[in-house]
């Protein structure tokens, strides 16, 4: 795989990936005192994080963020390439990065329309009927949103 270069990286939460370096290997990130060692003495390490996509997945936009394998070393967080996707897996990934997009400006705007219309766009989320009946349980749970009903 090829290096990235470092960026910005908030980790992940445990979570393990497979396909990269010899077939069958998984990649199992040790934990945050591995990888706060890690980048504090410069120690190599590899890991599973989420940083921004920047590229990384280029049917992505750019401001998503990605969960890859990176090198930790000299204290940079250094992403991998991933290996390119089947197109099946990338047309879900697009479909959920634009459901975060969406999900995102329609909370910060409190608009429920929007809210309605990002759910509805979820691979897994079968009608705008279970979106709308999604988003009015989280009215009754939170309040309602300013957005006029849909």
């Amino acid at each position: 795989a090829r290096d990235r270069g470092a960026r910005s990286v908030r980790e992940s939460r445990g979570r393990s990936q497979r396909g990269r370096g010899a077939p069958g290997r998984a990649l199992v990130p040790r934990g945050r005192r591995s990888r706060a060692r890690a980048l504090r003495t410069g120690s190599p390490l590899e890991t599973i994080v989420d940083v921004t996509n920047g590229g990384l997945l280029s049917f992505l936009p750019e401001e998503v963020t990605v969960e890859v394998a990176a090198d930790v070393v000299a204290g940079e967080v250094r992403p991998l390439e991933p290996d390119p996707l089947p197109a099946d897996a990338a047309v879900i990934l697009h479909a959920i990065a634009a459901f975060d997009l969406l999900a995102c400006d329609s909370i910060l705007e409190s608009d429920r329309i929007g809210c309605v219309r990002a759910l509805a766009s979820h691979p897994l989320v079968p009608s705008i009927d279970v979106a709308r009946r999604l988003v009015d349980r989280v009215e009754r749970r939170f309040g309602p949103l300013e957005g006029s009903r849909p």
